[in-house]
């Protein structure tokens, strides 16, 4: 944990080129978890919240880790037979 957090701090904006950050807060969330320790993995999505404002936690997180820290994913589905329409219409242009 010290290295993945050495790196999050030495690489400041440069970060991304090598390692997008939501993939090392993730590592960080993850392994709190794996210990027992919920409030600092909920702290290190709030960091990571903090850092990167309007961040889709989705990509990064697996839902049931964030059910378990107790986030709410509001996830846009569309209906099955809106796309079977939408495929519909594609194929008779």
């Amino acid at each position: 944990m010290q290295q993945v957090r050495q790196l999050l701090d030495s690489q400041g904006a440069n970060l991304e080129q090598s390692v997008r950050r939501g993939d090392l807060f993730a590592t960080i969330t993850q392994h709190y978890i794996n210990i027992g320790d919920t409030d600092k993995a909920r702290a290190s999505v709030e960091e990571l919240k903090r850092l990167v404002p309007g961040i889709n936690l989705a990509y990064y997180y697996n839902m049931d880790v964030l059910e378990v820290l107790g986030y709410k994913m509001k996830i846009q589905r569309q209906e099955s037979s809106d796309k079977e329409d939408d495929i519909e219409e594609l194929l008779s242009e």
